[in-house]
Parts: C-alpha cells; sequence; structure tokens
C-alpha cells in the first residue's frame, strides 16, 4: 500500500497525521489505533516524513505574480495546452474536445448590440483569437491581432412552431459535432438561432484548448455586462485585463523547470510507481480497448441529512 493510500485509510478512521517540524503528530479517536496500526505507523515513519514534506512544499509554494509575457518570439503552450494539441495530431478530426454553452434567451433583444458585444469579448481575450502552428518541430501560439465577430444569426421564424424546437436541436448537434482545425482557427462558432421575435436559442461551441467551463461563466457574465452598457450608449465597464493566458502559460514554462520541475517529478514517480491495481468497476459489460469517446450520467440525490 502507498503512503498516500495508507493516510488516507487512517483518515477515514478519524485519526489525522500531522508534521510538526521534524516530528509526526497523532490525533485519533480512542481505540482507532490498533497495535497493528501502531506497528505500522513506527515501522513507515521515515516515508509518512518524507511524504508529507514533498506535500508541504508542494503547499508552500511562494505566490507571484505573472507579468506580461514579450511578443517578440514565439510563444509556448501551457503544459495542458500541450496535451490537448498532442491528442489532436492523433485524432484531428475527432470533435471530443468541443466545449458547448447553449443558452435560451427570452425577451426583447438588440441583435446588433449582442453581435456587438461579442466582438468586444473578442478583442478583450488573445485566447479566442488564438491558433496553433508548429514552429521547428514545437507547437507554439499564433495571436490575431483582430478576427471579426463571426456571430451568425439563423431564423427559423418561417418554419411552423413546431417544428422550430426541433429544428434548433438539430443545429445544435451538428455544431458541436463538427471539428475544429487548430491550425486555422477560429476555434469558436456562436450562432444565435432566433425561434421567435421574443425566444432565442444562443449556441457557443469552443475547443476545449482555449478554454473550459470555468471560461464560459467569465463569458456570459462580461456578455451581461457589456450588452447592458452598449444597450444604453456607453463604454464598456469591464476593467482592462492585466495579462492574457499567453502570459501565464510562458510564466508556467519559465517556473516548472530545473528543481521545481524535477521535484514535481520525483513526488509522481513515487506516488505511481510500483503494481498499480486496476480499476474495477461493477460494469455490465467487458470494456472496449479502443475508447469510443461515448459517455453518460446518472443523476444522484443525497438526502439532507446525508449532505449535512
Amino acid at each position: 500500500m502507498k503512503t498516500a493510500e495508507f493516510l488516507t485509510d487512517l483518515r477515514s478512521l478519524g485519526v489525522e497525521i500531522q508534521l510538526k517540524g521534524d516530528r509526526l503528530t497523532c490525533n485519533a479517536p480512542k481505540d482507532a489505533l490498533t497495535a497493528e496500526l501502531r506497528k505500522e505507523l513506527s515501522t513507515r515513519k521515515a516515508e509518512i516524513l518524507s511524504f508529507l514534506r514533498q506535500a508541504e512544499e508542494i503547499a508552500v509554494t511562494p505566490t507571484v505574480t505573472i507579468k506580461p509575457a514579450p511578443r517578440d518570439g514565439n510563444l509556448p503552450l501551457s503544459f495542458a495546452q500541450e496535451r490537448l494539441w498532442l491528442l489532436n495530431q492523433f485524432a484531428p478530426d475527432n470533435p471530443m474536445y468541443n466545449i458547448l454553452l447553449a443558452v435560451r434567451l427570452r425577451g426583447e433583444l438588440d441583435e446588433s448590440v449582442f453581435e456587438q458585444c461579442w466582438g468586444e469579448i473578442l478583442q478583450r481575450h488573445e485566447a479566442l483569437r488564438t491558433t496553433f502552428k508548429r514552429v521547428d518541430n514545437q507547437p507554439v501560439q499564433i495571436i490575431a491581432e483582430f478576427i471579426s465577430s463571426l456571430l451568425s444569426i439563423i431564423s427559423l421564424e418561417e418554419l411552423p412552431e413546431i417544428e422550430r424546437e426541433p429544428e434548433a436541436l438539430q443545429i445544435l448537434n451538428q455544431e458541436v459535432q463538427r471539428p475544429f482545425k487548430l491550425e486555422e482557427g477560429p476555434l469558436f462558432r456562436v450562432k444565435l438561432v432566433r425561434l421567435n421575435h421574443e425566444e432565442r436559442l444562443l449556441v457557443v461551441v469552443i475547443h476545449h484548448i482555449i478554454a473550459d467551463g470555468w471560461s464560459l461563466e467569465i463569458l456570459m457574465k462580461e456578455w451581461g455586462a457589456l450588452y447592458k452598457a452598449f444597450l444604453q450608449g456607453q463604454p464598456s465597464s469591464l476593467p482592462k485585463l492585466p495579462i492574457q493566458y499567453a502570459d501565464f502559460a510562458y510564466w508556467q514554462k519559465q517556473w516548472l523547470q530545473g528543481e521545481v520541475l524535477e521535484s514535481q517529478l520525483a513526488y509522481w514517480k513515487q506516488q505511481l510507481s510500483g503494481n498499480i491495481p486496476v480499476l474495477k468497476l461493477p460494469i455490465s459489460q467487458s470494456a472496449s480497448l479502443t475508447p469510443s469517446s461515448q459517455g453518460s450520467y446518472q443523476v444522484v440525490e443525497f438526502s439532507k441529512e446525508l449532505m449535512r
């Protein structure tokens, strides 16, 4: 059993092991520490000390200020982006990393102002203007100075009312299944589907290499703030961004090297060494060796008593 697993098991028994200087302290409920556990704790004391020291070093990494990166050379990808870029090289036509945001808008909407907001967001966030190309056999970020709003408005008002909703859902499904080309871009698609005068479906599809779920929440908040301002003829009320994602990627590559990188690698090599058990889930059929990229979800409700 690995150190992390052993400490997790102890925690499930209510046993807390902490590092105090060069000593280990133990807080445990009465009778939780059996003679067998006490013996194992004594035997594994050195490795537990080493494990907690490494975890502490990672936890107390000093806070740094990320500054804008120079734009006179090739901009690197973050490690997360490199992973997604590499996966895309193996399956360039696979849409599995498309992120979908679908929002139903009800009420009057000034579509020209709505499109103006999207154009402002594009200029505000470099990531939305980014593509990825190979230079000297390494992927780099290419940031366009400007791209048009590329917001497509589709009206379904001429269709019979009973056909509009299915048609809108079909448009949504088609967009989310269309792959992106990381070298060409843009790596997003935005469609405003008009069902009637006061009801629309906003469909935003973005590749995961330039956005995530948190990004989409920020996007919608900014869209709302800009719409409110522009509708009243006022300028943007959003503060200027001090850094962009490319600045974070540059900082990450500068920071995670040398001793910092070696320390991180040593930690995970230790955790992933030895015979790692195969995860066995109680499934009704054997898993395929070829990933299908298909998934599902199960809704589970927890009682208020359990959540306390």
